[in-house]
């Protein structure tokens, strides 16, 4: 199954796209995801310094309808649960649109054997170079859009542990020789892209309540295209007003319940019960 990450988009939704709801965000990670995404927070806004307003945008609201009308406008399904508005909710979208043609147009006609599939070549003529990163054989193919296309073989890393696997390689690449580079065609429509486990994070006063993402690919003769969208809500003051000790009990599953006599004689509740998590209220009550 196709598996893609961007600390770049997902970091630009988080400071850039957030900080234009709430004012400057310090998010504060709280499990090893986070520290990761927060950890290529500067290396990722840097990054996102280096590319056109056209290939990286955001849209931020104090209601869900702006936010998901702007994906859909974009061209992704993912949308955002409605989840309150007014000043105290914020919902952001980043957008990541990666276009780049080939110097040369790759020649068809070739075939993957393993895969049983059929590929195309790109030759000197595409800019191809090879290096080697400590025995991994990496190639680098520059393209018209600002960005080159790097490949190798897969080093059984996933998710977003795939961006450090590729930092480690691109620090200690070394030009060695080589010829062209023989691809295969992909097309792949919207997947999900887990970043699930960002939801909870705070900086203090500001509570991360969604973390959805969804990537497409595509690779053909021509080009090579990327897509990514991270969408996400947070919440004012909930933070702040709602830290639990750090011995406290907290329910965050189906509720299982009994409501007994105190030291029940025999040991027979009164009536017991069970609530499923979305039947959770979603406004306080008082």
């Amino acid at each position: 199954m196709a598996d893609f990450a961007s600390s770049v988009v997902v970091n630009h939704a988080l400071y850039v796209a957030m900080s234009q709801a709430f004012g400057t965000v310090d998010w504060k990670p709280s499990n090893d995801f986070q520290r990761m995404v927060v950890r290529h927070s500067a290396d990722s806004l840097l990054v996102a310094l280096q590319i056109t307003s056209d290939q990286l945008f955001s849209k931020a609201a104090h209601d869900a309808e702006t936010v998901n009308r702007f994906l859909r406008e974009n061209e992704f399904a993912l949308q955002l649960k409605d989840m309150g508005s007014g000043p105290k909710m914020a919902y952001v979208a980043s957008i990541l649109k990666l276009l780049g043609k080939f110097f040369e147009r790759g020649l068809t006609g070739y075939h993957l054997p393993k895969a049983e599939r059929p590929a195309f070549r790109l030759g000197n003529g595409a800019g191809t170079t090879h290096f080697d990163a400590e025995g991994k054989w990496l190639v680098r193919i520059p393209t018209d859009g600002g960005f080159d296309f790097w490949l190798t073989s897969p080093n059984h890393t996933h998710g977003f542990s795939m961006i450090d696997d590729w930092i480690s390689m691109l620090r200690v690449a070394k030009l060695k020789s080589g010829s062209g580079v023989i691809l295969p065609m992909v097309t792949i429509a919207e997947t999900s892209v887990d970043i699930s486990r960002l939801v909870g994070m705070t900086s203090g006063e500001i509570i991360l309540q969604q973390a959805l993402a969804a990537a497409k690919f595509a690779l053909t003769p021509e080009f090579v295209k990327f897509e990514m969208a991270a969408a996400m809500s947070a919440k004012r003051g909930w933070a702040f007003e709602m830290r639990p000790l750090t011995d406290d009990y907290v329910a965050d599953h189906a509720l299982y319940f009994a409501l007994g006599i105190r030291g029940m004689n025999p040991m027979m509740p009164l009536a017991v019960g069970m609530v499923d998590m979305d039947e959770f209220s979603k406004l306080e009550l008082h």
